[in-house]
């Protein structure tokens, strides 16, 4: 066997698990409530957000216990609702309350953006690189640790 083959793999696997173990900044967290307070704790924590953007209400929300579906969740623009899949997300509460945070950009833009009801059809516009989406993305990654950090602090959360 070649040593100098050996040696470079070796060195290629170290960085490639030094490199993964640096990026990998995943935190889990355990619910300290039920899922439909958790999500409306987040919607309420979106409060300031939504009157800056001069939003007046807060959407309701709809948890799916029971279906399985390829959507995380969904705006409702006729009725100002969103609706989250919680099979779609594992038990997984940051990814949950991205979801939510995501939603909640969409409720945002059906208010203040003109085209929102034009871009919705992913159809004719697409989805992963249509504006809208873009602009949930990048809305949830944006607020999404800052939301889960205040809300260990008010006890619904606890960082395990």
């Amino acid at each position: 066997m070649n040593i100098n083959l050996l040696l470079y793999f070796s060195i290629g696997c170290f960085v490639v698990s030094f490199i993964a173990y640096l990026m990998d900044d995943v935190v889990t967290y355990k619910l300290n409530t039920s899922y439909v307070r958790f999500c409306r704790e987040v919607i309420k924590w979106t409060g300031p957000i939504l009157v800056a953007e001069g939003i007046k209400y807060y959407p309701t929300i709809t948890l799916r216990y029971n279906k399985s579906s390829k959507k995380m969740g969904i705006y409702v623009p006729s009725t100002n609702s969103i609706v989250i899949y919680l099979k779609s997300h594992e038990g997984n509460v940051a990814e949950i309350c991205s979801t939510v945070l995501h939603e909640i950009k969409h409720h945002i833009q059906s208010k203040n953006d003109p085209s929102f009801r034009k871009l919705i059809n992913y159809k004719k516009y697409g989805y992963y690189n249509n504006r809208i989406e873009l602009e949930a993305r990048n809305f949830e990654l944006t607020h999404c640790k800052q939301c889960l950090s205040d809300l260990c602090k008010k006890g619904f959360l606890t960082k395990l």
